[in-house]
């Protein structure tokens, strides 16, 4: 009896070791298989969404880094064309940031659509926000559209 008792107590440690040293790889396997979803319902080929990815990146720390708190721009890339959308206080803070954008390695095109106005205020966000969020759930229930397609 003794003997059992050891044993189910060093398996016990053991599982509860083993639970603790991995509990972190849980979050980064859900990670994995939502992005492995995404990556296979996409029409690119992984390279071209890591490629676009790379440019949003660095278009937008250049964006940052020279209008600074000047504006609140997005950047969207899909097959190397970038969409610009957002606002920015002055015309010739837009043409600077589609400078930028276009001059970030691997761009082919870039479709400025910023607004020449001050930045939006927290409020008008969250609408946004909200309003997309409905947008995107529409396009989750519909039964014929892929989501990343």
């Amino acid at each position: 009896m003794k003997f059992v008792s050891r044993k189910l107590l060093s398996a016990v440690l053991v599982a509860a070791s083993l639970g603790i040293a991995l509990s972190a790889c849980v979050p980064l396997m859900m990670g994995g298989a939502v992005m492995g979803s995404l990556i296979a319902t996409d029409r690119r080929t992984s390279g071209a969404q890591l490629e676009d990815e790379g440019i949003e990146l660095r278009a937008a720390s250049r964006i940052r880094d020279n209008l600074g708190e000047r504006g609140h721009v997005n950047v969207n890339s899909y097959n190397r064309r970038v969409l610009l959308t957002g606002e920015v206080p002055s015309l010739q803070d837009k043409q600077l940031v589609e400078q930028i954008v276009t001059r970030v390695e691997n761009v082919q095109s870039v479709v400025n659509e910023l607004a020449v106005l001050g930045n939006a205020t927290l409020t008008q966000r969250s609408s946004d926000i909200l309003v997309s969020g409905r947008v995107k759930a529409g396009l989750v229930d519909a039964k014929d559209l892929f989501a990343n397609a």
